[in-house]
């Protein structure tokens, strides 16, 4: 079974993330999603969500594509990663080097997954 895990905010409309969740389909037998948690969205981004992290969980459970979903680890948003050992890690957006630093921590830590951004993914069909 190839799991697929897709990490993000989850704070759009739910039809607004149809086609990231149909390219995880495309790549994985079942698709995982990990919610970032507030505190976190607002440091990074300087942004209160407007719906809370609950709220998007329960929301992202629903949706018919999605197997699992949890709340990323409140310390160390990595760690969820760790124990779920997905074969590939679909981001939702293009940060510049965020999906090759994720992987180089995730070599770091000894788990070999293919890290890559939805928009590289849909670029490279």
């Amino acid at each position: 079974m190839r799991i697929v895990l897709c990490y993000g905010v989850f704070d759009r409309p739910i039809d607004t993330y149809q086609t990231y969740l149909h390219e995880a389909k495309l790549q994985g037998d079942r698709i995982y999603v990990v919610i970032a948690r507030d505190r976190l969205v607002l440091e990074s981004s300087e942004q209160i969500p407007s719906m809370g992290e609950r709220q998007r969980l329960d929301r992202i459970e629903r949706h018919p594509l999605v197997h699992k979903a949890y709340l990323a680890h409140t310390h160390e948003p990595i760690r969820t990663i760790e124990e779920i050992r997905p074969h590939v890690c679909l981001l939702a957006e293009e940060r510049h080097g965020l999906p090759e630093a994720l992987e180089a921590e995730l070599i770091r830590r000894g788990i070999f997954v293919s890290v890559q951004s939805v928009a590289h993914s849909l670029q490279n069909r």
